[in-house]
C-alpha cells in the first residue's frame, strides 16, 4: 500500500507545483513520472532496511542461489530505475 500512496502522493503533489509555476512538472506525464521516481526509491530503499530485508529473503525460492544478493540488485536497480524518472 505504501508504494501505491507514494505514487498518488508524489503525482499529485508535482502536479499541483506544476499548476501553480513551482516545478517543471506542468503535465500529467511529467508530474507522473515524479511520482514513479517517488515510487521507485521508496521500493528500493525497503530492499535496505534490516527487517524487511529478511522479509524478502525469506520469499526468495530456496532453489534461487544468492538470495541476499538479489535482494539487494534488485533495490539497486529500483534506485536506478527511479533516477531516469526525475
Amino acid at each position: 500500500m505504501a508504494p501505491l500512496i507514494a505514487l498518488v502522493v508524489g503525482t499529485l503533489s508535482a502536479r499541483l507545483a506544476g499548476i501553480l509555476g513551482l516545478a517543471p512538472a506542468d503535465s500529467w506525464p511529467a508530474a507522473v513520472a515524479v511520482g514513479l521516481a517517488a515510487m521507485f526509491t521508496l521500493t528500493g530503499i525497503a530492499h535496505f532496511v534490516p527487517k524487511m530485508r529478511d522479509a524478502m529473503i525469506a520469499i526468495v525460492p530456496p532453489r534461487i542461489p544468492a538470495p541476499g544478493f538479489l535482494v539487494a540488485l534488485t533495490g539497486a536497480l529500483e534506485l536506478l530505475g527511479a533516477r531516469p524518472a526525475c
